[in-house]
C-alpha cells in the first residue's frame, strides 16, 4: 500500500534593509585584462568597513563593491590614481530569488506472525514520499534568514555576472543535519546541501495465551536537502 502526499509552503520573504545599508550601493570597477583583481581587492581593503561587501566579477574583469555613498568617493579617487580603469558603471542592487526545498521518502516494509489457535502471517508494505517548498528573495549582497519548523537556512546571495551566483550560506535541521560553506552555483542550478538516511530494524514479540504475535519492521526513512537560485 503506497501512499503520497505533497506539501507545498511558499514564503516569499522580502528583505527590509536597515537605515545603516540605507544609502549602500553596488558600484563595478572594470579594469584592462593585465590587471591582477585579487591585488585590487586586496589594495582597497584599508578603505572598507567590515560590513562592506567585496566580489570579483572575472567574466567581465571587474570588481564589484558594496559600501556607502560616502565611502564610495574615496574608493573613486583612490582606485582611478591607481589604476587605469575601462569602464566605471554603477548599477543598483540586484536581486536573489532562491528556492529551499526539502524532499522526504519513506519506506517500510513489516512482518506479522501470529501463532495460537489460529496461524497466521501478513506481509505489508508501506511507502510515503513528500516535498516542501519555501522561497525568499534578497537584495545582492545581503543576508536573509528563513525557518520553517525544525530547519533554519541563513544565506547570502551575490549575483556574479547574468548566469551564476555566490552563495554564502548556513543550514540547519535539529538532531538531522548541520552544513556552511561557500560556493558558486549557474541560474537554476540545483544545489544538494545534505542528504541524512535512517535505517530502520524493529523486532517486538508479545507472548499471550492462547496466541503469540512475531513483529518485524525493516525499512529507511531518506531526506534530502536542495537549494535554487534564479
Amino acid at each position: 500500500m503506497t501512499h503520497i502526499y505533497s506539501q507545498i509552503i511558499s514564503l516569499f520573504l522580502f528583505l527590509i534593509l536597515s537605515t545603516s545599508y540605507g544609502a549602500d550601493a553596488l558600484t563595478s570597477y572594470c579594469f584592462e585584462s593585465e590587471t591582477s583583481l585579487e591585488l585590487v581587492k586586496e589594495s582597497i581593503g584599508f578603505i572598507l568597513l567590515e560590513k562592506d561587501s567585496v566580489s570579483l566579477r572575472k567574466e567581465d574583469h571587474c570588481v564589484d563593491v558594496i559600501s556607502s555613498d560616502k565611502r564610495k568617493i574615496i574608493l573613486d579617487k583612490y582606485i582611478s590614481k591607481k589604476y587605469k580603469l575601462v569602464a566605471e558603471s554603477p548599477k543598483e542592487v540586484s536581486e536573489c530569488h532562491i528556492q529551499f526545498r526539502t524532499i522526504t521518502k519513506k519506506k517500510l516494509d513489516s512482518n506479522d506472525f501470529k501463532l495460537g489457535t489460529k496461524n497466521s502471517f501478513v506481509v505489508n508494505e508501506a511507502s510515503s514520499n513528500g516535498a516542501t517548498t519555501a522561497e525568499m528573495l534578497l537584495g545582492a549582497g545581503f543576508p536573509g534568514k528563513l525557518s520553517t519548523g525544525d530547519q533554519t537556512l541563513q544565506v547570502e546571495c551575490r549575483p556574479s555576472g547574468s548566469e551564476s551566483f555566490e552563495l554564502t550560506f548556513y543550514f540547519e535541521e535539529k538532531n538531522k543535519a548541520q552544513v556552511s560553506t561557500s560556493v558558486r552555483v549557474n541560474k537554476n542550478e540545483i544545489l544538494n546541501l545534505a542528504s541524512v538516511k535512517k535505517l530502520l530494524d524493529e523486532k517486538n514479540k508479545t507472548l499471550g495465551i492462547p496466541q503469540t504475535t512475531i513483529k518485524n519492521e525493516v525499512g529507511s526513512d531518506e531526506t534530502n536537502y536542495e537549494l535554487k537560485v534564479y
